[in-house]
């Protein structure tokens, strides 16, 4: 594909149907292509027990209603995307489900009890809204967890485990006491049950599935120092299965995709693409257990794609095959069709036959070896210059032998044939020079002169 190419095709990119568009609501522009990839997404597998929802930042600094900011990540400015993400180990990094945010009143659902649920309840809810009742574990980050959200989740059969903040549930008993370092307290309100933990901070995590237990933990320091120490069996659990919308953002990071674009749906669509042929790259390699590198799968799938939408108005056309019939050629082939102007490597040069009134060399000619000196005179005697030399070479033919015939052969009136007189030799024993090639006028002339001697 040329560089021109390429950009009037990104120029003209666009993903949805232009009827559907609305100039009031931009997400007539992207959610009609989001559908697509998010029901391809879920049709390849369903995700295990575990699962981790968090939000990724595709940065954008133009104008844009629903533009965030987060301090926290490194893009600062752009289009949040919630994304939720199976925390098995094979399958970490998978985008199952995902959605953008628009603004507060996109996340609306309609089960019972969750109207009670903040916006970023309401937002775990839409995202699990196909996994709940069947005793999955949910891990999200202080953003989303709540003692409200937790309970509701309770009720839909759903178990949760995440950071807490402050205000959000844990006891003020909890939240004001002071210990050392690698302390811990626990507190348990029905079947939720928080931890706070000191590590560098306090950390505060909440959950409806684990117990109050101690893991011993294993760290290693710069120059194989190592530490055992007591944690949370939570606080355990949590790093180990938060990690999966991580991993996906991690593994997108080195192969910059973005392009600088006035439109924001251009970019949100090349980057959901890109996560998409993520989710394919994990399936391969859960499939085939290969060591292939994301970026070489890329390169693969590239070529594949390429290679089957190549054949362009071909691959619309049936071949049929048509077996050899043994006999006589019904039309001899012609010199005009599919050969080539060739070049002469040696130093012999040959006259244009087109530009045959000019002496013209040229070292290009034909296949039948007349010198050629440039495409147009190329075309020119294909299609004039061939049929104009054979028919003058037949029209010479004839014209001399119809005078040789008149000249030569035509009888007197005395009875006796004239013949065109020889010439002798001198006395001087000089040979008289040879001359060239005579014409049929001239040689006409010479005849009627020596018939009028002759008379």
């Amino acid at each position: 594909m040329s560089r021109d190419r390429f950009f009037s095709i990104l120029k003209f990119l666009r993903f949805s149907s232009p009827e559907n568009v609305k100039k009031d609501d931009p997400k007539t522009r992207i959610e009609e292509y989001l559908d697509v990839l998010r029901e391809r997404s879920q049709s390849v597998m369903k995700p295990g027990k575990h699962i981790a929802i968090d939000e990724a930042l595709i940065m954008w600094c133009g104008r844009l209603g629903f533009r965030q900011y987060i301090k926290t990540k490194r893009a600062r400015f752009g289009v949040k995307a919630f994304v939720l993400c199976p925390s098995d180990e094979e399958w970490q990094g998978y985008s199952w489900n995902f959605h953008l945010y628009y603004g507060n009143d996109t996340y609306m659902i309609e089960h019972p009890n969750a109207s009670r649920l903040s916006v970023s309840g309401r937002i775990v809810v839409f995202l699990m809204k196909d996994l709940l009742n069947s005793g999955r574990h949910v891990i999200t980050d202080n953003w989303y967890t709540s003692l409200r959200l937790a309970d509701y989740l309770e009720t839909q059969r759903t178990l949760l485990t995440g950071v807490v903040r402050s205000g959000r549930g844990p006891p003020k008993e909890v939240q004001d006491m002071k210990w050392d370092k690698k302390q811990s307290v626990f507190a348990r309100k029905g079947n939720a049950l928080v931890v706070k933990w000191m590590d560098k901070k306090d950390i505060c995590v909440l959950t409806t599935k684990y117990t109050a237990n101690i893991v011993e933990h294993k760290k290693t320091y710069f120059g194989n120092k190592t530490v055992f120490f007591n944690r949370p069996l939570h606080s355990e659990k949590y790093n180990q299965k938060m990690g999966s919308v991580d991993l996906a953002d991690q593994l997108l990071e080195p192969y910059h995709y973005d392009r600088k674009s006035l439109a924001w749906f251009k970019k949100i669509g090349i980057h959901f693409l890109f996560r998409i042929a993520l989710n394919a790259f994990i399936t391969y390699r859960n499939a085939c257990r290969g060591t292939t590198e994301f970026l070489q799968f890329l390169e693969i799938l590239c070529k594949e794609l390429l290679t089957e939408h190549n054949l362009g108005a071909a691959a619309l056309v049936e071949v049929y095959t048509i077996q050899k019939v043994h006999g006589p050629r019904l039309q001899q082939p012609s010199s005009n069709i599919h050969h080539f102007v060739k070049w002469e490597e040696q130093k012999k040069q040959k006259r244009c036959r087109v530009c045959h009134p000019v002496r013209k060399a040229t070292r290009y000619y034909c296949a039948g070896d007349p010198g050629i000196c440039s495409v147009e005179h190329f075309k020119t005697w294909q299609s004039e210059g061939k049929g104009k030399e054979k028919k003058t070479r037949t029209q010479e033919q004839e014209s001399s032998t119809s005078l040789s015939e008149e000249g030569l052969d035509q009888p007197s009136t005395s009875g006796t044939v004239h013949r065109p007189s020889m010439a002798l030799p001198s006395t001087s024993g000089t040979v008289p020079r040879r001359s060239g090639r005579i014409s049929g006028k001239a040689r006409q002339k010479r005849n009627l002169s020596s018939s009028e001697e002759s008379i």
